[in-house]
C-alpha cells in the first residue's frame, strides 16, 4: 500500500495500491494531470505533496498506532521495508515512460512492457 501526502497534516494522505503507484508519481511529475484510483480518491497533479509506503495499512495495523521500534524490526525482518521500496522505485521509473492512457495498466504489467527489474 501507498500513501499520497495531499498536505501537511497528520491526515491529510490517501492510500492507494502500490500496483498504482506509478499514477502517483506521475501526477507528481505533471501537475495538470488528473486520475482517478481503484479506491474511488481521484486527485490531480498540483495536490499531490508526497509519495511514501503506508506501513500501517500494509501492516493492518490501527492508523493512530504509533510505531514502535518492535515494529519496524517486524517491518524489516518480513522484508516488506525491501519490497515496498523497491516497488516505490520502479513506479517512479515506471511514471517516467508512461502517459495517462497507461493509468489503467497495473504497474507489474508495465513493468514488463517496459523490460523494468522489480
Amino acid at each position: 500500500m501507498v500513501k499520497i501526502k495531499v498536505g501537511y497534516g497528520e491526515n491529510q494522505y490517501y492510500i492507494i495500491p502500490d500496483e498504482e503507484a506509478h499514477i502517483a508519481y506521475y501526477l507528481f511529475a505533471h501537475e495538470d494531470a488528473k486520475a482517478i484510483f481503484s479506491t474511488g480518491v481521484a486527485l490531480r497533479g498540483k495536490d499531490v505533496m508526497g509519495i511514501e509506503p503506508a506501513w500501517h495499512e500494509t501492516m493492518s495495523w490501527n492508523p493512530s498506532h504509533k510505531l514502535t521500534d518492535d515494529d519496524w524490526n517486524e517491518i524489516r525482518n518480513k522484508g516488506i521495508d525491501t519490497k515496498l521500496r523497491r516497488r516505490l522505485s520502479t513506479a517512479k521509473d515506471v511514471a517516467q515512460h508512461i502517459s495517462p492512457k497507461d493509468f489503467s495498466t497495473p504497474l507489474p504489467a508495465l513493468i514488463q512492457q517496459l523490460r523494468l527489474h522489480a
